[in-house]
């Protein structure tokens, strides 16, 4: 199997459940994976608009020691360690806020309106069904591109694309 086959295999395993659950389960997911997309989008920010910070360096050296076992420190040159370490951490940190996000929202969310109309709901459920694509399957999609080298994968036919997004040095 290659990383390109797993990612689109992948890809049902988060729409089909996300169509046939019903609306307040759906909610309940979609919530919190937002919030959790939006924290690693700020620090892709910050890397971004603060370039002087090296922010995602000094994460991957913080975090290294703890992930160390994941990685193959033979084969892999330091800049790419850190990298490794630095988008374990980010996967990490969105599993975190994620957990924290969601018993928040199962501890507080209600429900929703029973009066809103049938068009409205089924509107709302595909664009529900969309962002929780987004924010579930595109980051994973994104965090398994980054960590491509530490997976005991071939990268397929979408390689070209993968190296457009984060270009592996020979």
């Amino acid at each position: 199997m290659t990383l390109s086959l797993l990612l689109i295999l992948l890809f049902p395993l988060f729409l089909v459940p996300a169509i046939f659950l019903p609306h307040n389960r759906l909610f309940s997911y979609l919530i919190p994976a937002f919030v959790s997309t939006l924290v690693l989008l700020s620090l892709l920010m910050i890397e971004l608009f603060a370039p002087g910070l090296s922010f995602f360096d000094r994460i991957g050296s913080f975090f290294e020691p703890m992930f160390s076992f994941l990685m193959n420190k033979r084969e892999l040159i330091e800049e790419e360690i850190l990298h490794l370490s630095c988008f374990y951490a980010l996967g990490l940190i969105y599993g975190i806020t994620y957990l924290i996000a969601f018993l928040l929202m199962k501890r507080f969310y209600i429900g929703s309106s029973p009066y809103v109309s049938s068009p409205v709901k089924k509107t709302g459920k595909v664009f529900e069904v969309i962002l929780l694509n987004i924010c579930t399957y595109l980051v994973l999609f994104f965090f398994l591109i980054e960590i491509r080298r530490a997976i005991p994968l071939r990268e397929g036919f979408l390689a070209p694309f993968f190296s457009w997004i984060y270009p592996i040095e020979a």
